[in-house]
């Protein structure tokens, strides 16, 4: 009867771990959702709203307008337009949990096709300085040579760009907020977020 009895328990506890395994949700589920959100508003062009995903500690040193920036710096002046046409996420790490909070690094590249509003040739005009042969030029130093691409025919320039953000979830806030990881944020993020994090981020 013991015998009967400790099988039936194994068994019962068996049956209710398998259950609980499977019947548990997507660890990355959360966080999927808001990326696909915030792509898609970077996509759409509607870059001061992406700032609602931004950890707000990160607003405690850096200013929301210039975070703004971040993402239309590729306009260097009126002249220029420039939209994110795609967006790939290359990897993503497995979570690290400091205590009752849980960090996420994430990299991927970002797609521009950018034009010149007002683009004119004048190639009969012997003292004629194409602009968007310059602007290739300019975009081609920041970002690689393989990562930006001319198409004269249809006069527009790409330019993938590589990025890289920290997710963090607190236990103490239901939802997952990011960062974008750059040479403008680093010196600030690196201050409160765990040197475990930052070594990893800083590795690649």
């Amino acid at each position: 009867m013991n015998i009967l009895k400790k099988l039936f328990l194994v068994f019962f506890l068996f049956v209710t771990v398998s259950l609980f395994s499977f019947t548990q949700p997507n660890k990355d589920a959360a966080l999927n959702q808001l990326l696909d959100e915030y792509f898609n508003l970077l996509k759409s062009g509607d870059f001061e709203s992406v700032t609602t995903f931004i950890y707000p500690k990160l607003f405690d040193y850096y200013p929301e307008k210039l975070y703004y920036h971040l993402y239309t710096e590729l306009a260097v002046d009126t002249g220029i337009s420039f939209k994110v046409t795609e967006i790939n996420i290359k990897d993503k790490n497995d979570f690290i949990k400091i205590g009752s909070t849980k960090y996420d690094v994430i990299y991927y590249d970002c797609e521009y096709k950018i034009t010149l509003k007002n683009y004119i040739t004048e190639e009969d005009d012997p003292y004629f300085v194409d602009k968007l042969d310059v602007l290739f030029e300019l975009y081609k130093r920041k970002y690689g040579e393989a990562n930006t691409f001319l198409d004269k025919e249809n006069k527009f320039i790409k330019v993938v760009e590589s990025r890289k953000m920290i997710a963090i979830k607190d236990a103490s806030k239901p939802f997952w907020k990011i960062m974008e990881y750059n040479k403008r944020t680093k010196m600030i993020i690196d201050v409160f977020v765990p040197a475990e994090v930052c070594s990893l981020i800083n590795k690649v």
